[in-house]
């Protein structure tokens, strides 16, 4: 697996949390935005998988999760971003 295919893995990873997380009651768009520091509109790319996370995006989605969930997720990122890269035969 080469870094662009991890960095989409652990796109898809935090785009699967951020739709969990905007699917508990009360949690609008406008809402998450704002938790998010970003605008609606690129919320909203973030969950249509339009634009990847940045890091700081990606931390402070991080910071809004339950601590199983931020543990689940962390396991995850952490084991997308320490495969070994296959070599070309």
């Amino acid at each position: 697996m080469n870094q662009s295919q991890r960095k989409a893995q652990m796109n898809d990873r935090l785009r699967q949390a951020l739709k969990e997380y905007h699917a508990l009651p009360g949690v609008t768009q406008e809402k998450l935005a704002e938790k998010l520091g970003i605008s609606t509109k690129a919320c909203s790319s973030l969950e249509n998988g339009k634009n990847g996370f940045s890091a700081l995006t990606a931390f402070a989605l991080f910071s809004l999760l339950p601590m199983t969930k931020k543990l689940s997720l962390l396991t995850q990122l952490c084991a997308i971003a320490c495969r070994t890269p296959q070599k070309s035969t």
